[in-house]
């Protein structure tokens, strides 16, 4: 059950606002992407179930970089719409994890290749596994029935499923908490990420830490290995800076390339909260990081996250201690 990377995608969350005599205040999201529902749903950058929040959705890649060449176009040209306008001139775009009551997450997808035949004939069928049940895997596409047979397969799938043999949401979140968690808890201001994770993100009991998605790779691997695509939903936004950006994204697409070294030791690690633990959190990720460095397996875009994860240690208080403070927009032009 080693996963075999496919691509990396991101719907990080954004604000849009202004400063009225030293307070942040909110523009509604829906006042400035004025597209009809269906469109704004779909946008590059548009907004989703809530009017208040934007998104900036690149498309998946491979390569990280090509990624953060995306978003830094889409948030360049954003800029430039804003400075043009007269009405919303004044307008600056925010990245932080709570700002003006809004709770700002940095959704990052990740999909990848398993050889799982029980698994893969589930795709076929248009079905995945919800832990006690069979539902569509893609509730907009044709669900054929079941045949007799295929009662040996589903019964060894569910077998594997209960001993912990196949690919799940779990062990997905899993994977992703054993570095991601404890940088985020790290790097994130920490009174703003506890109130942000008490609105959503799976980390209080409130909403999905993952969701299993659907879509269609381009790849003939589809013939011989089972697919998965899931959203990671933990994260608070990164849009903040494009080295915060290139750490959240760079650390999913390692851990995804190095399950092998995670399986034994990939429970989340919880601290007390009453108290700011950030020192302890970036210990923890250290040490974590470098079993990365020491034995992992790296590729060509993830080469710079030796350099770059301590320079956002650097510099989280510029990004974070002015409450509403902008996006780093010259920094993200500066990978155009």
């Amino acid at each position: 059950m080693i996963p075999q990377f496919n691509n990396i995608g991101s719907d990080p969350e954004f604000l849009f606002t202004r400063r009225e005599e030293f307070r942040t205040i909110l523009v509604p999201a829906n006042t400035l992407i004025t597209e009809p529902k269906p469109v704004a749903l779909r946008a590059f950058v548009g907004t989703d179930n809530h009017a208040a929040t934007a998104e900036i959705r690149p498309s998946p890649t491979h390569n990280i970089g090509r990624h953060l060449y995306e978003i830094a176009y889409g948030l360049h040209e954003t800029d430039k719409w804003l400075a043009a306008s007269k009405k919303f001139n004044d307008v600056k775009m925010v990245a932080q994890p709570h700002v003006t009551d809004e709770p700002l997450g940095g959704h990052i997808h990740c999909s990848f290749f398993v050889d799982e035949p029980e698994t893969l004939q589930l795709n076929r069928c248009n079905r995945m596994f919800l832990g006690d049940r069979l539902v569509p895997l893609d509730p907009a596409a044709l669900v054929p029935p079941l045949q007799e047979e295929d009662s040996v397969w589903i019964n060894e799938y569910v077998r594997k499923f209960k001993s912990d043999q196949v690919m799940h949401p779990l062990r997905f979140a899993e994977y992703m908490d054993y570095l991601l968690w404890p940088y985020e808890c790290a790097i994130q201001p920490w009174w703003d990420r506890l109130r942000r994770n008490s609105r959503y993100g799976g980390t209080s009991g409130v909403g999905d830490r993952v969701r299993r998605n659907f879509s269609t790779p381009k790849s003939n691997k589809t013939n011989k290995f089972a697919y998965f695509h899931y959203e990671y939903r933990a994260p608070s936004t990164w849009l903040c800076h494009p080295w915060l950006a290139y750490a959240y994204l760079g650390l999913t697409k390692l851990s995804i390339l190095n399950t092998t070294l995670l399986h034994d030791s990939n429970k989340t690690f919880l601290l007390p909260e009453q108290v700011p633990q950030n020192k302890s959190y970036q210990k923890l990720f250290t040490e974590r990081f470098q079993l990365m460095i020491d034995k992992g397996r790296w590729t060509t875009d993830l080469k710079a996250l030796q350099q770059i994860i301590p320079k956002t240690f650097m510099q989280r208080s510029a990004w974070f201690e002015i409450p509403g403070q902008p996006i780093d927009i010259d920094a993200w032009r500066r990978l155009l």
